[in-house]
C-alpha cells in the first residue's frame, strides 16, 4: 500500500450540465400563452417553431420526443387541452390551449402578486414641510335677501 490514491465519486465525475432554459412543459405553457389562440388552440409546429425562435439552445432533434411526454404529461393534469375542433388521435398533431385548471391557477398567482405588491408598500407618514396652505376664503352672506359669495385670497 505505498502507491495509495484517493478516488474521486463518480458523482463529481459526471456532472449534469444544467440547462439554460426552462423545463419542457413550462415552454410549452409559455409559447401557448404568447401565441394567444384562446378558441383554436396553438398547433404543435407553431409551439416547435416559437420554443425554436425564442430557445435557440434546445436541440431540435431531441425536443421532439420530450415534447411528445410533455403535452401527454400535461393533458393528463389538465394544465393544457384540446379545443372541441382539434380531435386528432396523435399527441403531437392538433391544438392545444391551456386547461382550465391552469387558468385558475394563473389568475390566482396574479391576484396573490398584486396582493403582495400592494402589502409591500408601507405607508409612509407624509412629510408635514411640504405643505402648503390656502388663505382662500369663501365669504357668503344675504343683502336683501340675495345671497352674495366673496372670495377673498
Amino acid at each position: 500500500m505505498d502507491g495509495e490514491e484517493v478516488s474521486t465519486s463518480s458523482a463529481a465525475a459526471h456532472k449534469r450540465k444544467v440547462p439554460k432554459h426552462p423545463s419542457t412543459i413550462d415552454m410549452i405553457k409559455e409559447a401557448i400563452r404568447e401565441l394567444n389562440e384562446p378558441r383554436k388552440g396553438c398547433s404543435v409546429t407553431a409551439i416547435k417553431q416559437w420554443v425554436g425562435s425564442h430557445y435557440p439552445e434546445v436541440d431540435q432533434a431531441r425536443f421532439k420526443p420530450l415534447m411528445k411526454k410533455a403535452l401527454q404529461k400535461a393533458l393528463d393534469e389538465d394544465i393544457i387541452q384540446r379545443p372541441a375542433s382539434s380531435t386528432t388521435s396523435g399527441t403531437l398533431t392538433g391544438r392545444y390551449k391551456m386547461g382550465k385548471a391552469q387558468i385558475d391557477a394563473d389568475k390566482r398567482a396574479e391576484r396573490a402578486a398584486a396582493k403582495s405588491e400592494s402589502a409591500g408598500r408601507s405607508r409612509a407618514p407624509k412629510a408635514a414641510a411640504s405643505k402648503e396652505v390656502s388663505y382662500n376664503k369663501i365669504m357668503r352672506f344675504r343683502v336683501d335677501n340675495k345671497l352674495l359669495i366673496l372670495n377673498t385670497l
